[in-house]
């Protein structure tokens, strides 16, 4: 079994902006993932992704 790689910050931002999250300053969207976590986080986008979007 191959494990995926893990993402970079940097990477991670990018995969969020692509989601259509507005990031102005990613110096602190990466500082915050680094505290939260980009896989806790990214639960609180199930409200807001309609059905369609998977």
């Amino acid at each position: 079994m191959q494990l995926k790689k893990s993402k970079t910050y940097k990477e991670q931002v990018e995969i969020l902006r692509n989601k259509g999250l507005k990031i102005n300053d990613s110096s602190n969207v990466i500082s915050f993932l680094n505290h939260v976590n980009y896989y806790r986080f990214s639960g609180y986008f199930l409200p807001f992704i309609s059905k369609t979007d998977k």
